[in-house]
């Protein structure tokens, strides 16, 4: 019989490769009041790798070692936002998804954003601006408090550019803005005003 080929395994790959490392804590229990039957916990992480988690009514923050502190409590409901701002936890209002906040270590609760319309996917630019996708189709980037469009780009099919923006956004170091759809992920240039893919692939045509 024909030997199956072995697969081609480069040592620079090899080197480069991450290893992971997990390690089980026991965390302090928590009381949480405010989750029903069915009700999602969400959560975000800070660079100092405390665990910031939400019932949408509180937020507790478990230390590496398993230590848990309530951080805010009796906010109206909620959920953690998938955010690039490390050392600050962004919540979205649950009913209408309309008010966007900020709440820092201390346990103080700020209104970034707040809007008449929803806010799909949002995060924070580094100057304080909110960027979101109000369709899977269009990007917008608001200033904050005031709401007012500053930039904003639409794609799809017969667009100049083709994303279908399913996810929450992230703003990055750069001041560009990535997403990512299901095969996907994209990159929104703020200067040139271009969205192209910079990984995947995507399904339809369009200007990459």
């Amino acid at each position: 019989e024909r030997a199956a080929k072995r697969p081609r395994v480069s040592q620079l790959s090899t080197g480069l490769r991450p290893e992971l490392h997990f390690r089980e804590l026991e965390l302090e229990e928590v009381s949480w009041a405010g989750r029903g039957d069915g009700q999602r916990l969400s959560a975000h992480a800070d660079s100092a790798h405390n665990l910031y988690v939400s019932d949408t009514t509180q937020i507790v923050r478990f230390a590496r070692d398993g230590t848990q502190q309530v951080v805010a409590s009796d906010i109206e409901p909620h959920h953690i936002v998938p955010n690039s701002t490390a050392d600050a936890v962004l919540i979205l209002r649950k009913s209408d998804k309309q008010k966007l906040s900020k709440i820092t270590p201390d346990g103080s609760v700020t209104t970034i954003l707040e809007t008449s319309l929803p806010l799909y996917g949002p995060d924070v630019c580094r100057n304080g601006d909110v960027v979101h996708h109000p369709s899977t189709t269009r990007l917008e980037r608001r200033n904050s408090p005031s709401g007012e469009v500053v930039a904003s780009i639409e794609g799809g099919q017969g667009k100049f550019v083709s994303f279908k923006a399913n996810s929450y956004l992230a703003s990055g170091q750069d001041g560009h803005v990535y997403f990512s759809s299901k095969t996907c992920v994209y990159r929104w240039n703020l200067d040139e005003q271009t969205v192209e893919c910079i990984a995947g692939h995507p399904k339809a045509s369009g200007r990459r």
